[in-house]
């Protein structure tokens, strides 16, 4: 809010600190973090504006600017911000275990998108890419910023838990100006706080409570408090060191002191696939093949960061998959929301009814748009919830009932005749009236086909037979297909074991590489072309354009 920022011209002042006055202060903290046996970083919007991101006390930042009369400065959009140097110091950092717990203002969902576990960090005031389950607790990291459905107290966004057992509202992770704080995430930073022995401020002004007394409880507890801002704060006087320069200068300097490289920026996305699906409305003529985006740190958690999922080539390879004893590979195509252009991720899994469930890691280089190559890994087992998904679970129940009680004092500051029952009984009748009209109108919200059902298949009547003289196979027409996820209207065929048989039989001794292209295309046997559209009925070879157009194929038509 604009009443919150720096009244005064020598409080809004930027000050730097000359080179041999930086080197030495840098050595100085180098040499604190070395002794840390329980170093507490905590950051506030200064570590973000590098990445493009405008602060908010700033000489332009967006409670300056409003104070000021003018418009805050359109920056970079915070779902495609790259992390900066600093966030992706402090992820090393705590890999390697000097950095024990990381205290955040900040909402930008920087830290988490750079790799920091959900479990090392208290995001005090909350993270614009999270929604959390009103009912359940649960948290759902997204690909997108995660607005409330209107300008009010209430931070519903309109959305429902997409848990089988559950479908509670969702409501947008952050904190307003006069919200308490998330309990259980202040409690661990109080926590932390009084146990560490070195307590770093980077890019805070320290002048939102209660937040900024995290760094005070250290100091007052004889750890040692070094700030890191271009402004002075209040708590100047109680720091061991005070540095005035910039957070990604100062942290690449504390870095090659200590010997430890920073590492670029990676997109992470790790996965759990299912080959075989059992619940309780399982037909005993079917299987169900799941994908799960999971948490890189913890595969238990299930993530929402999935646009889009195509299981063609695994439905086309439906027949073969039911019946083998072997690994049965095929690409299923995943689509991000492309905030860093990332392009389709394809996964290789083994969809045999056998095979072991997979995990799956894959990384993205965000300057070169490229895809590493997934890690697969054989699970025994389900991956189970882990106690730090249990206790995500009630940190977020904590969450939806101080949300609630925000709401009480938003009707009760409106009411000031009303008694603090019926505040709660009316703010419960609002809350459940606005839940009804969203969960009653059309979703704008399409969630990915993150489960596919294999039919399994029947013994096909069509029967198969062989010219001698002509080694050419006989086919009747089956005509079955399968719609193409996200193309509606389109269909590719499905090829029974005869038919694919036959094929084979003849690719086997034909030199058309026509006959090559048409069946052997990159969505699978009997699809063809570059794109699965063109090319099915394209082949000089007599016996392999008959075969074709019996295994149902119209050559008008291709898409029918």
């Amino acid at each position: 809010m604009a009443y919150t920022a720096h009244k005064d011209e020598e409080s809004l002042r930027e000050r730097f600190d000359s080179p041999s006055e930086l080197a030495a202060k840098v050595d100085q903290l180098a040499s604190f973090v070395r002794e840390a046996a329980h170093m507490v970083v905590f950051t506030g919007a200064g570590i973000s504006t590098s990445a493009g991101i405008p602060d908010f006390r700033g000489p332009d930042g967006k409670w300056t600017r409003e104070a000021q009369g003018k418009e805050p400065l359109r920056g970079v959009s915070t779902v495609s911000a790259f992390p900066t140097l600093t966030h992706m110091s402090l992820v090393e950092l705590q890999a390697r275990g000097i950095l024990k717990y990381l205290i955040s203002q900040n909402c930008d969902g920087l830290h988490r998108r750079s790799g920091m576990p959900g479990d090392a960090i208290s995001e005090l005031h909350g993270n614009s890419n999270i929604e959390v389950c009103e009912t359940c607790g649960q948290s759902f990291f997204r690909d997108i910023a995660c607005h409330r459905a209107t300008r009010s107290r209430d931070h519903f966004t309109g959305r429902f838990c997409s848990r089988a057992d559950c479908g509670g509202p969702l409501l947008e992770y952050t904190i307003d100006f006069g919200q308490n704080l998330p309990v259980a995430a202040l409690e661990l930073a109080e926590q932390n706080s009084r146990r560490a022995d070195l307590h770093l401020v980077l890019g805070s002004s320290l002048t939102v409570s209660p937040a900024c007394g995290l760094p005070q409880t250290t100091a007052k507890c004889g750890g040692r408090l070094v700030i890191v801002n271009l402004q002075r704060t209040p708590l100047d006087e109680l720091s061991a060191l005070r540095i005035y320069a910039r957070t990604d200068t100062v942290m690449t300097m504390l870095m090659e002191r200590l010997g430890v490289p920073v590492p670029p920026f990676r997109l992470r996305r790790r996965f759990v696939f299912f080959p075989n699906v059992v619940d309780d409305g399982s037909s005993p003529s079917s299987r169900k093949l799941q994908l799960r985006a999971v948490d890189v740190h913890d595969p238990s958690l299930e993530l929402s960061l999935v646009r889009e999922v195509d299981w063609s080539a695994a439905l086309a390879s439906a027949n073969r998959s039911s019946t083998s004893t072997t690994s049965t590979m095929v690409p299923v195509t995943v689509t991000f929301t492309g905030h860093y252009r990332e392009p389709t991720l394809c996964l290789n899994v083994d969809i045999s009814p056998h095979a072991p469930i997979q995990d799956l890691e894959a990384t993205y280089d965000p300057v070169a748009f490229v895809w590493s190559d997934a890690r697969v890994q054989a699970l025994r087992a389900p991956p189970q919830p882990s106690a730090r998904a249990r206790t995500q679970q009630e940190h977020g129940r904590g969450y939806a009932k101080s949300h609630f009680d925000y709401c009480v004092a938003g009707v009760a500051k409106m009411n000031p005749d009303l008694s603090k029952s019926d505040c709660v009984e009316a703010t419960r009748l609002q809350l459940q009236r606005v839940r009804h009209t969203a969960r009653s109108a059309p979703s704008q919200f399409r969630p990915p086909q993150m489960t596919v059902t294999l039919a399994t298949p029947q013994p096909s009547p069509s029967p198969v037979s062989s010219s001698s003289a002509a080694g050419a196979a006989t086919l009747a027409p089956v005509m079955r297909k399968i719609e193409i996820s996200g193309r509606n209207g389109e269909f590719r065929k499905v090829a029974t074991p005869q038919e694919e048989q036959a094929m084979n039989e003849h690719v086997a001794r034909c030199d058309s590489e026509m006959c090559h292209a048409v069946w052997r295309g990159p969505w699978g046997p009997f699809i063809g072309g570059p794109d699965g559209k063109h090319y099915f009925d394209l082949t000089l070879c007599e016996e392999g354009a008959r075969l074709n157009q019996t295994i149902g194929w119209d050559i008008n038509n291709p898409r029918a």
